[in-house]
Parts: C-alpha cells; structure tokens; sequence
C-alpha cells in the first residue's frame, strides 16, 4: 500500500482513497481502473470480486459470472425464486431453509464484498453499483465514465473483431443490463450524474488524460478534508456529461 507521493501527481502523505468506476461498455472503464489502481498501488476490485463471491457462495464462478451485473424482468423472478446452492444440493436432500434464490445471494454477497473493500481502503472498485452502495462512504470517490456511442462502437468493434451492428447491439445489451442492475438493487438511474463526484467524456479526454483527472480531483478533495476545508458543490461534470447521462 503506498502513502506517500505519487509520481508525477502531486498526492500529499494521507490514506488512501477508495474509488468507484461506474462506465459504459467501450467507454474504457476497465483499462482506466487498472492504471489507477497501478498509479496508486491499490487492489482492484472487478473481475476478483467474482472468484470471492464464488468462494463465499460455493458456487461454480461461471454461475456467479452469469449473474454478475445482471437485472432481471419480473417473470424471471418469479420463475427463479428457489434453487439450492452449494452443498445442500447434494443428492436433492434441501432443507427448505437451504433453499434460496442463486441470484439474490450473489448479489447480497457482491454488496458484503464491496463494503468490505471500502473498508480496507486503497481499492478501485468497478462497476456493481459501488457508487450506490458506498454512497454514505466518506473516504469513497466515484466516478462516471461515458463516451459518444460512435466512439464506443470503434472500440467494441477492436476489441471483438466484429462488425458495427454487432458491437451496437453488444453495447446496448451490457449497458441495459448494468442500468437494469442498479435501478433493481438500488433503486436509482444508473446515468443520473448526482451520483457521482466525477463525470468524464473519455471519447474526448482520452484514457491517460481520464485517469490524471481522477487523480487530480481525489487529491484535491482530500488536501481539502485534510486542511478542515468544506465545500458544498455540484458533481464535477465536463460539458457534455449531464446531456450524455440522461440520452
């Protein structure tokens, strides 16, 4: 864990913090938090976050995989309710107390892992509502990263090798099912801006420049806490993320 300066960022010596990446697909939310997390050597909490709910689940990962991020319509609720998990499943012997519903556990074991993670501290948690989970979280910052869909489709179409309806199609379903997440668990829009600290247009900032503002603006914040000064301020935006937020 690093306390003191960080290269070229100007951190002053203090804890450090924890952030919460919400994006949208293509956005390059992941290859973000991984640089942040590199900048200021803390854990990342995203796809590790599936092998410690598989652990804590005894589920296969590849179950808590399809669950991970996931909304549910009604019917699949209902159709879903009960379905034995781990252990108790052996031989069909359930004690009705052992059954429950696979997809509600992850997700109460999903949010137990991301308080977990803010308490620790110096982590760079992605995605899973951690904005809303962390929302009374004093030392959590978040962030929301967005891009143009222009911009998002040229990256998907890089990353799968596909062709451009295949990676709007790819984008509209993962950014559905993240927003479907988050309004079921949380009951909040997951693109409203009030949720966050920090709303950046990485198709115009670029990935390097995204990662310095974050840095920038949380150590900022904390040199503010650290010298007793309050501000009462609307989440920082640029320009086009309010009009972005609510497409």
């Amino acid at each position: 864990m690093l306390n003191g300066t960080l290269g070229g960022h100007g951190w002053v010596r203090c804890a450090m913090p924890v952030i919460t990446i919400a994006r949208e697909y293509g956005a390059g939310g992941a290859e973000i938090a991984c640089d942040l997390a590199r900048e200021l050597g803390a854990e990342i909490c995203d796809r590790s976050l599936i092998a410690e709910v598989a652990r804590r689940t005894r589920l296969p990962p590849e179950e808590v995989a399809a669950e991970d991020e996931l909304g549910r319509s009604l019917p699949d609720r209902i159709l879903r309710t009960f379905v034995p998990v781990g252990e108790a499943a052996a031989g069909w012997a359930i004690d009705p107390v052992e059954l429950v519903d696979r997809h509600v556990l992850v997700e109460r074991i999903t949010r137990v892992a991301l308080r977990e993670a803010a308490r620790s501290g110096n982590a760079v948690i992605v995605g899973r509502g951690g904005a809303s989970e962390l929302r009374d979280e004093p030392t959590a910052y978040h962030v929301f990263l967005w891009a143009p869909e222009p911009d998002r489709v040229r990256a998907v179409r890089e990353r799968l090798a596909c062709d451009e309806a295949t990676a709007r199609r790819t984008i509209h379903r993962i950014d559905a099912s993240r927003s479907s997440y988050v309004h079921e668990v949380y009951g909040v829009d997951w693109r409203d801006p009030h949720l966050y600290d920090l709303v950046l247009n990485t198709g115009r900032l670029g990935h390097a420049a995204s990662v310095a503002a974050i840095l920038g603006a949380v150590g900022a914040r904390r040199m503010l806490r650290r010298s007793g000064a309050t501000e009462a301020a609307e989440p920082v935006q640029d320009r086009n993320a309010v009009t972005a937020s609510r497409a």
